[in-house]
């Protein structure tokens, strides 16, 4: 075993061991946090994520298609679309690209679950408009590469919805997870940086603590903006999972979602202010 996976593990058995103390010196406050988490889950993420993930897996299965498609059904698919569809599509330089571009979220956690938390489709549209442009963006900034046609893999309907189920599944799992560490970690910081370490560990509870501060419009978006592109811990060490067979780390995982979030972010100002300008209703 290298070093740098030997202290991948140490460190990873280090937050568990930490994170399994604080849930028993304070199981019942721990489970409440948790208990939020799935909540927010079940009833803000679960309902449009479920059906979008089964339709989208019928839409692209048994087509040949170029890299390009491959890229945009990653990016509209959500995280870890992309990831299983690209990890092992083209070169590194090919990869690194399609990481950037598909690591962010699903389509539908803005046009449903954000629309639905801020009380409002067109924010949901700025947002969702922004989070694709990023992700467009920021694959730019990086080198093409070469990659080959791939065949995409036959799915039945009932294959669609078993695999969308394990991965409604993972993503509940890191939420509640995601949502404990918040608890933990942020238990004695005041509201907002804990709103704020709680987006940057697990994206969708971190937009609905961002939104619980009541800050003015341009900046809650803003910020809902950088967390969704950026996606959280959570996400990132899911798509790590498909991307470190061929050499992208976590860390630069981690990279590639700051550069989506600032682009992100500062699309969404942009957009905000051209609607202003422009006096459309928003």
């Amino acid at each position: 075993m290298n070093l740098s996976a030997r202290t991948h593990k140490n460190l990873q058995s280090a937050l568990a061991g930490a994170l399994l103390c604080g849930l028993m010196a304070s199981p019942r406050a721990r489970a409440a946090a948790v208990l939020n988490g799935l909540t927010a889950f079940t009833q803000g993420v679960l309902p449009f994520l479920f059906p979008f993930s089964c339709l989208a897996q019928l839409l692209a299965c048994g087509r040949r298609a170029p890299l390009w498609a491959l890229r945009l059904t990653g990016m509209l698919g959500g995280s870890p679309t992309g990831a299983r569809l690209l990890a092992e599509v083209g070169d590194e330089r090919a990869a690194r690209r399609s990481a950037m571009m598909t690591g962010g979220v699903s389509p539908m956690f803005f046009a449903g679950t954000l629309a639905l938390w801020l009380d409002s489709r067109a924010d949901g549209t700025i947002l969702l408009a922004s989070h694709l442009g990023a992700l467009a963006l920021g694959g730019l900034l990086l080198p093409r590469g070469q990659a080959r046609d791939i065949q995409t893999p036959e799915v039945s309907l009932p294959q669609a919805v078993a695999q969308s189920a394990l991965a409604m599944l993972s993503v509940g799992g890191c939420i509640a997870m995601g949502a404990l560490a918040a608890a933990l970690t942020g238990a004695f910081l005041p509201d907002v940086p804990r709103a704020l370490l709680h987006a940057a560990l697990e994206m969708s509870g971190g937009c609905r603590a961002v939104i619980s501060l009541a800050w003015p419009r341009v900046p809650t978006l803003c910020l809902i903006s950088a967390a969704c592109a950026f996606s959280g811990a959570a996400i990132l060490f899911q798509n790590a999972g498909y991307w470190r067979g061929v050499g992208i780390s976590v860390v630069r995982l981690a990279g590639y979602g700051v550069i989506r979030a600032a682009l992100s972010a500062a699309l969404t100002f942009v957009m905000i202010c051209i609607c202003q300008a422009m006096k459309i209703a928003v």
